[in-house]
């Protein structure tokens, strides 16, 4: 492992050679399982701490030039349950059992993430052991500087004072409440931002606490104490103080409140989602004909119910009445669906239609029925 994949406490993922169905099959079971995992794990595209390689690609390896700069720790093989015990895949290292329709078993996935996680979290230790660093010395100073800093404004987008008048009180009638504005506020403000380490506050009405949350842009992460379902007041209000942090601020406030990084995408679409009110995005119009690249987590409070959405607008490129029409949801509910699935990249916009209406295939059926099962056990879980 190289030394800038070092344990955080978010674990990346890459997979590859996967087609489309077949990542969508691990990315469903994968979204089950994440809320059961003992570390945060992202799935990306880009340098990873472990590689997930589909079935076949082992024997890839010495010829692969992209393969072969991988370390054996680094990678994870797909391998079928009932080849898992042959004498050619007692050396495989990693294994995610997959059944013959190459959908991971959820008990082996949790198994091996978990432990891969406390791997990383050893190497992470003996790192750790070496620092001879007072923390609680460095963390009263912090707290010293935090109180004695001056809010300031990211990105002329979040109000950094909630003294002055809001700038929603100051013009309300110039604003459209048949559309939700993406730009403003403190979703706007996080939209806008791709650097940088902030500490965002908020008041508590009636309460003489506030509510704190730490971004690091360049991460795509957040830490709160508070649950996602208590952070929307974040995305409503436009009294939202932030400072700028630097990393080892941010380390001592998580080392002093014991944070968990948590995927900043999780935040931003569970507040777009509500703070919709089912409204529109501005900037939409009734005639876009608009695809799903991929499902969102389905772990985000409230997502599970979205599914039949989802994996329609997945397959079909299509209006959003349409949508509404072929999957029973209210218009409202498309809306913020879609405009929460917009705001974390998951939209992609078509030339044209590309609608199937016909029934989908007894392959499909059964990959749906299944993920169904999974969620429903998962649940009673």
């Amino acid at each position: 492992m190289t030394e800038n994949n070092l344990y955080n406490g978010n674990i990346s993922l890459k997979l590859f050679g996967f087609s489309d169905e077949n990542r969508l099959k691990f990315e469903s079971i994968f979204a089950i399982a994440e809320g059961r995992l003992e570390a945060s794990w992202r799935i990306v595209e880009s340098t990873a701490d472990f590689y997930l390689l589909f079935h076949g690609l082992r024997e890839e390896l010495a010829d692969n030039p992209e393969l072969q700069v991988l370390s054996a720790e680094q990678c994870v093989f797909y391998v079928l349950e009932g080849d898992v015990n042959s004498a050619e895949h007692e050396d495989f290292g990693h294994v995610l059992l997959v059944g013959h329709e190459f959908l991971p078993s959820l008990r082996s996935l949790l198994a091996l993430f978990n432990e891969l996680s406390a791997l990383m979290e050893q190497k992470q230790s003996a790192v750790d052991d070496i620092s001879t660093v007072d923390v609680k010395s460095q963390v009263q100073a912090f707290e010293e500087k935090q109180e004695n800093t001056s809010p300031v404004e990211l990105k002329s987008q979040i109000v950094d004072s909630v003294d002055e008048p809001s700038q929603s009180t100051q013009d309300t009638n110039s604003i459209d409440y048949d559309y939700y504005d993406l730009e403003c506020g403190f979703i706007g403000g996080i939209l806008s931002e791709k650097t940088g380490i902030y500490q965002f506050e908020l008041e508590v009405k009636g309460k003489s606490s506030k509510q704190i949350l730490y971004i690091n842009f360049a991460e795509t992460v957040y830490y709160s104490q508070s649950q996602l379902e208590q952070l929307t007041n974040f995305c409503s209000s436009d009294k939202v103080l932030s400072n700028l942090m630097t990393v080892v601020e941010l380390e001592q406030a998580i080392h002093l409140k014991g944070l968990q990084a948590l995927p900043l995408n999780h935040l931003i679409w569970y507040g777009v989602f509500h703070c919709s009110a089912g409204r529109p995005r501005k900037g939409y119009k009734e005639s876009d004909i608009v695809r799903l690249k991929r499902w969102p987590d389905i772990n985000i409070p409230g997502c599970r119910t979205f599914i039949k959405l989802a994996a329609y607008m997945q397959s079909n490129a299509v209006e959003l009445s349409v949508a509404q029409d072929k999957t029973g949801f209210s218009m409202q509910q498309v809306y913020s669906f879609y405009n929460a699935c917009y705001a974390t990249g998951l939209i992609e916009q078509a030339e044209q239609v590309d609608a199937f209406d016909k029934q989908l295939s007894g392959e499909r059926q059964n990959l749906f029925a299944k993920i169904s099962d999974r969620l429903a056990q998962s649940k009673s879980n």
